[in-house]
């Protein structure tokens, strides 16, 4: 019969590491028990990949639910989206060189431009 080699106290800090594991401090394990454990634990790690799946599409259908809820209220508010406003070409000539007349230019621009790049 096959055994194998236990490596020690490194299963102990695992996160799927049992308390009443009567395997955890034989240190010799034959092949069926090496199995067994192997199946529990892909079986386990499976099991919590599906609840954290499932989690994150509930989040996600909340989300979309509370954005359409909002969005349904802006509309029965009267609110106007910024696309659907009329467009005046001169207010927004207006407010495009106001976007841009505090942005750096030459020498500035390159260091803003590299101190930007080093934040990210």
């Amino acid at each position: 019969k096959d055994t194998y080699i236990g490596e020690g106290d490194s299963d102990n800090e695992s996160a799927d590491s049992e308390a009443d594991d009567c395997l955890q401090n034989a240190g010799a394990y034959s092949g069926e028990e090496v199995l067994r454990i192997m199946k529990d634990k892909l079986v386990r790690l499976q099991k919590l990949y599906i609840d954290q799946f499932q989690r994150i599409v509930h989040k996600m259908r909340e989300s979309r639910r509370v954005y359409l809820s909002r969005l349904r209220a802006e509309k029965d508010a009267g609110l106007v989206s910024i696309y659907s406003q009329p467009k005046d070409v001169q207010e927004y000539a207006r407010f495009k060189a106001m976007m841009h007349y505090y942005s750096p230019v030459g020498r500035e621009a390159l260091l803003a431009a590299r101190n930007r790049e080093r934040r990210l």
